[in-house]
C-alpha cells in the first residue's frame, strides 16, 4: 500500500481522536461511532499505528474530561513518534 494511503489514514485518526474531546456532541459522537466501526482498525493497520490504540481510546471514554484531554495528549504524542 502506497504512503498516500498511510499519510492519509494518520490525518483520519488523528481528527477522530481530536473529536474524541470535542465540544459538539454531534461531532463527539461521530468520532466514536467511527472509532468502534469497522473502518477504524483497518485505517489503523495501514496507517501502521499500535495495536490496541482503539482499546486505549475506548477505555479513556469512560475517564473524567481532565483525565480524558490528559490521556489524549499522551496518545497524541505516541503517534507523532510512530
Amino acid at each position: 500500500m502506497s504512503d498516500t494511503y498511510k499519510i492519509v489514514y494518520r490525518a483520519v485518526i488523528k481528527q477522530c481522536i481530536d473529536d474524541l474531546l470535542h465540544q459538539d456532541e454531534v461531532i463527539r459522537k461521530d468520532a466514536i461511532k467511527y472509532l468502534h466501526g469497522d473502518m477504524f482498525e483497518s485505517h489503523r493497520k495501514i496507517a501502521k499505528y499500535p495495536e490496541g490504540l482503539r482499546d486505549t481510546l475506548a477505555e479513556t471514554l469512560l475517564l473524567s474530561h481532565s483525565e480524558q484531554n490528559y490521556i489524549i495528549d499522551l496518545v497524541n504524542q505516541e503517534l507523532a513518534d510512530a
